[in-house]
């Protein structure tokens, strides 16, 4: 059954959705016993659906009974059933929350038979909504949609078309164009610092940004400020900036929101690097206004394991275990399930590593490195474990232990051909201070001025107050 549609279908749903879909099945359908024996055989085998059991002979008889002779069409009809129940059901969902396209459907049916009155009191009710809306290209559109609709129906004889609707409609594309090309600029600025090669001219781009000065629209200051902060970064233009998209967040796209806050994530995230652990304050605000928007959760409806192990990890950082601890348990659903042990058990780990609950830290690691899935981590995400492991190791004072895992995680960086050269420097000149660490130097002070002076280096903070400690303590 593995291949059959209904079980990729199911596979992409999170676990939230898909209890969601078992219980609408149990109210909905609670007479159709055979369908809801498959889909209670399916939820065990749920989201990888890879067990031998899932072949149709096997499943057969503990869906249809003992002694029901095979017949595998039986089981086909009944995967397609479910499969459309399924479906009816994500629509439901979508319409839910896309109340335009729930609305215009309606409406479509009052038409359809002919319940004049109700349609009229829907497109009307629709009009008026639309008038007292921010304008944006997205409201000008379905405006003009309702407009289309009420001439195509017997209503056209009070049709009442806005002169300037058309010349409205060209100023929002006029925007959607520029916001477009500042977006496309941002992005390449972005990439700039990821992969060597030269910027291309952008045309236009200067008038643009000129013709931003007059417009009110938030998204074209919005990208207009990210450009420049990417042009000239700086502490001022980075709060101006913060300020804008904070204050609208809640009226931006989803998913352009998204973008907005990862670049102010950045932003936060190289101040870090350069060890301004102020910003710490910074980036945990930040995840404080995304995710109850859930501005982290990805197509598949997962949580991006990066900004679930950044968000525990900015946390505990800032000394809110319980709410990190909180966090966990509020969106470990949303964790796709191939990665969710291991991303758990990093979470765990840098819970207990904040809180000097080593041993702890290090059961968790254990845990994760023995999982199944240890493989599927993305490599950054392995470069952290290993990471935390040397913290670990260290703070226990185990130097046999220290030394076994600093030459693997050596030999780990060589080999991976998926570390870029930054990462791949950063991480070894982490190890290299841990190795200086563990030899207990003569003149601490020498060291720590050596550290501050050397760029870039994984944990560099925390190396900073190992340091600072054997200063102390010299």
């Amino acid at each position: 059954m593995q291949r059959n549609k209904l079980l990729k279908m199911l596979a992409r749903l999170p676990e939230p959705e898909f209890k969601a879909f078992r219980l609408y099945m149990k109210k909905q359908h609670s007479r159709q016993h055979n369908l809801l024996r498959l889909l209670d055989y399916l939820k065990d085998h749920h989201p990888k659906f890879d067990s031998p059991r899932l072949d149709r002979q096997v499943a057969f008889p503990s869906i249809f009974g003992k002694d029901t002779p095979y017949h595998e069409k039986n089981l086909l009809n009944l995967l397609s059933k479910l499969r459309g129940f399924l479906e009816d059901f994500l629509l439901n969902k979508t319409l839910d929350v896309e109340a335009h396209w729930r609305d215009l459907l309606l409406m479509r049916t009052y038409k359809r038979y002919r319940m004049d009155e109700l349609y009229r009191q829907k497109l009307d009710k629709m009009q008026a909504a639309y008038q007292t809306e921010p304008e944006s290209i997205w409201t000008t559109l379905y405006r003009l949609e309702l407009l289309h609709e009420q001439y195509f129906s017997n209503l056209h004889d009070r049709l009442q078309v806005d002169d300037d609707s058309i010349f409205r409609l060209m100023e929002m594309l006029d925007e959607f164009f520029m916001i477009a090309k500042l977006n496309y600029a941002t992005e390449l600025y972005t990439r700039s610092n990821v992969v060597q090669f030269d910027m291309p001219n952008i045309w236009a781009m200067d008038a643009i940004q000129e013709h931003v000065g007059s417009k009110k629209q938030i998204l074209l200051q919005a990208y207009s400020m990210l450009l420049n902060l990417l042009r000239t970064p700086s502490d001022e233009l980075f709060f101006k900036f913060k300020a804008l998209v904070l204050q609208n967040l809640k009226q931006i796209e989803t998913r352009t929101a998204s973008v907005l806050l990862n670049h102010l994530l950045n932003y936060t995230a190289l101040q870090l690097r350069h060890n301004r652990w102020a910003f710490i304050t910074e980036a945990n605000e930040l995840y404080n206004y995304a995710v109850p928007l859930k501005l982290f959760i990805n197509d598949n409806h997962y949580f991006k394991a990066s900004h679930f192990l950044n968000i525990v990890n900015t946390r505990s950082k800032c000394r809110e275990f319980d709410l990190a601890k909180q966090f966990i348990e509020d969106w470990s659903s949303y964790l796709n399930p191939v990665i969710k042990t291991s991303i758990l058990g990093l979470s765990w780990a840098v819970i207990h590593l904040e809180e000097k609950e080593f041993n702890k830290a290090a059961e968790q690691l254990a845990l994760v490195q023995q999982s199944e899935n240890y493989n599927d981590l993305q490599v950054l995400h392995k470069i952290w474990l290993r990471a935390i492991e040397l913290a670990i190791a260290y703070e226990l004072k185990d130097d046999e232990y220290l030394s076994s895992r600093c030459n693997a995680f050596e030999q780990f960086l060589r080999r991976d051909v998926a570390v870029n050269d930054g990462i791949r420097r950063s991480a070894s000149n982490y190890i290299s201070f841990i190795k200086k660490l563990k030899a207990t130097p003569r003149d601490p002070s020498k060291l720590l001025k050596e550290l501050r002076a050397t760029e870039p280096v994984y944990c560099k903070h925390w190396l900073e107050q190992k340091v600072e400690s054997l200063l102390a303590n010299s």
